[in-house]
Order: structure tokens, then C-alpha cells, then sequence
């Protein structure tokens, strides 16, 4: 008789010993999800970073966030997919910098070229992808390929072998280097035709080695321009070495 009383007040005490675990961590609980939802944890700063030509102002209005947001309701990674659909825009990585800062850390594309499309110019990256169009173009102090028919429309990225593998060479050249190129023509019987600021015609052959053969035609630009080619001359590169032959 005298075990069985004792048991029922050990399971009295253990049941209150419940109660009060229980209801500690519900306060504990309730504490930390109104603190998180405090104004400590409010949005104060946005910060962005790794943008050239995207306005930080652009970015701000893309990525929905706002100052005063709660830092814990900003949907990282459907903000991630919203700025990702700027086709300027390679990658981007956003965090929380507790308690009140969003990081954007964006890498853009860079524009690598122009190609016409009607009366205007797309501007187009190393990949082939189309940055913009007519007024939105960030410079026209691009080569210039023509030779190709582009199908209307921005949001693409153009697939041709060719000019996948001309684009490919510009990426590996200096700012300096691609200054040099004013246009090249990927049509042309003769192969690819390039043309330099001052006019000069240089002919790369096949779409084999360009980037050997543009670097290989820039090294050697200052010898040839010193030797004043006359007009009706061009410089062939298709081939090792160069020579210098009249139309």
C-alpha cells in the first residue's frame, strides 16, 4: 500500500515536471520567434556589389527587396532567380548579414560584340548571349560581325558554330586588342574576313585556331602598319606566318 501511494506521487511530480518543461519551451519559443520578428531584424541595408554596367539602383527594383523587410522573410533563392533573368547577369549570390544586411554580390556578363539585327545592334557576350538591344546597348566601341541572319527578339542566345568559336577569340583578347577590330564577316567565300580601324582586310581562313590566329595578326600589327600597305592589299593569317597580297 504504502509503494503504491509513493508511486502516485512520483508520477504527480513528474507529470508537473512535464507541465512546467512543456511550458518553458513554449515561451522559449514564443520569446524567440517575437524577437526574430522584432525590428532588430528589419532590413536597414541592401548591399551590392560586382556591377559595371547594371545600375545598383536597377538591381534594387529587381530584387523586390525592400528596407524595413523582416532579414528572414526575404525568399533568397526566388530573389536569386528573379535577378537571374537579367541577361546581363552570369551569377549571382545573395546572403544574410545578420541581424539587418542583404548582400548581392552580382558577376556580369561582359559585352563582347555587336551584331546587327535591322536597323539596330545586339550586343552579345563570349557565349553567344544576347545582352541587349539598340538603345539599351552599354557601348557601339565593339566589333561588329556581320555575315549572319539574326531571327528577331532579345532574350536568346545565338547558337552558330562560327560565330560561337569567332566570340570565343575575342573573350581571350585585352580591352586593347579588341579596340583594334572594327568588323569581322563570317560569310565571305574567302572565309572569315577581318577589318581593322583603319581599314585593313585580314583574312583568318577557317573557324580553326582563331584565337591563335587574331593574337598572332595583332602581334604583328605595328610591323605591317609600318610598312604602309597601300589600299588594295590585304593581310592573310589562314595559314602559319602571314603574307601580304594584292587583291
Amino acid at each position: 500500500m504504502g509503494d503504491l501511494r509513493r508511486r502516485e506521487k512520483r508520477d504527480k511530480v513528474i507529470s508537473r515536471l512535464e507541465f512546467l518543461l512543456i511550458g518553458l519551451a513554449l515561451l522559449i519559443a514564443i520569446t524567440v520567434f517575437a524577437f526574430l520578428q522584432s525590428d532588430y531584424f528589419s532590413v536597414a541595408e541592401i548591399r551590392i556589389s560586382g556591377n559595371k554596367l547594371i545600375q545598383t539602383e536597377q538591381l534594387l527594383v529587381e530584387s523586390q527587396i525592400v528596407k524595413g523587410m523582416n532579414i528572414f522573410r526575404v525568399n533568397l533563392e526566388k530573389t536569386s532567380r528573379i535577378l537571374n533573368e537579367n541577361p546581363r547577369i552570369k551569377q549571382v549570390n545573395l546572403s544574410r548579414i545578420l541581424p539587418n544586411i542583404i548582400s548581392i554580390e552580382v558577376e556580369e556578363r561582359t559585352p563582347i560584340a555587336l551584331i546587327p539585327q535591322g536597323d539596330e545592334f545586339l550586343e552579345l557576350d563570349g557565349e553567344g548571349v544576347v545582352l541587349a538591344k539598340g538603345e539599351e546597348v552599354s557601348s557601339y566601341n565593339l566589333p561588329i560581325i556581320t555575315g549572319l541572319l539574326v531571327k528577331e527578339g532579345t532574350n536568346f542566345k545565338i547558337e552558330d558554330s562560327d560565330l560561337i568559336q569567332l566570340l570565343e577569340a575575342f573573350s581571350n583578347l585585352s580591352p586593347e586588342e579588341l579596340k583594334e577590330i572594327s568588323e569581322v564577316n563570317i560569310s565571305s567565300k574567302e572565309g572569315l574576313l577581318l577589318y581593322t580601324i583603319d581599314g585593313m582586310q585580314v583574312r583568318l581562313g577557317r573557324p580553326e585556331n582563331l584565337t591563335g590566329k587574331v593574337r598572332f595578326f595583332l602581334s604583328i600589327l605595328s610591323e605591317i602598319r609600318a610598312k604602309n600597305i597601300r589600299p588594295g592589299y590585304y593581310i592573310d593569317v589562314s595559314e602559319r606566318g602571314y603574307s601580304v597580297i594584292k587583291m
